[in-house]
């Protein structure tokens, strides 16, 4: 009696362990899966972050506009600092398919599998290669404009007139530029 209680124990166990779907033990991440449109199904998360930084480095020679002060500057996305910035996403996104608790890992694979899943791919710009993009391109428009001041010295009023030139802020630019890239850089950005 012992023994047949042991022997269907063992054969219940094993076939517990072979039931299992070989996509939630396996390291790869399932069908349905891609990241900014790009498929990742079936690649290991290495190879997946891989695809995608490929992806975005490509992105980089396209071009960008800037007007400053009605001129137009030119450059490319990589010369503004062009990268991935959510590369932690995609990392959560293979962990909970790859790692962990196999009930999760089987709930989320049903969930992929029904519906599928797009990770958005977010890229930005370096406010740093912005500005010296920007006092590149701006020097020989007359510098840094200047408010005219009055001051007082010794009792009199000195007045020191305006300057003629261009600011530019640099925060609203940065701001402009990753919303403009967020878009995508299929097409050149104005």
């Amino acid at each position: 009696m012992r023994k047949c209680v042991w022997l269907g124990s063992l054969a219940a166990a094993w076939a517990i362990a072979l039931w299992q779907p070989t996509a939630v033990w396996a390291a790869e991440i399932p069908a349905g899966i891609s990241v900014g449109g790009q498929d990742v199904s079936g690649l290991t998360k290495d190879e997946a972050k891989e695809k995608i930084r490929s992806y975005v480095d490509s992105l980089k020679d396209q071009k960008i506009t800037l007007q400053i002060g009605g001129t137009a500057a030119e450059t490319a996305a990589a010369d503004l600092g062009f990268s991935w910035s959510n590369e932690e996403d995609v990392d959560e996104a293979a962990a909970g398919m790859t790692e962990g608790n196999l009930l999760k890992r089987y709930m989320a694979f049903k969930d992929i599998q029904d519906s599928g899943s797009d990770i958005p791919l977010e890229t930005a710009v370096d406010s740093a290669k912005v500005q010296e993009f920007v006092d590149a391109n701006s020097s020989e428009l007359g510098g840094q404009a200047k408010d005219a001041a009055i001051t007082r010295e010794n009792g009199e009023f000195v007045i020191t007139p305006e300057e003629n030139g261009i600011t530019v802020d640099i925060e609203a630019t940065v701001a402009a530029l990753n919303e403009a890239v967020s878009q995508g850089l299929a097409e050149p950005v104005y």
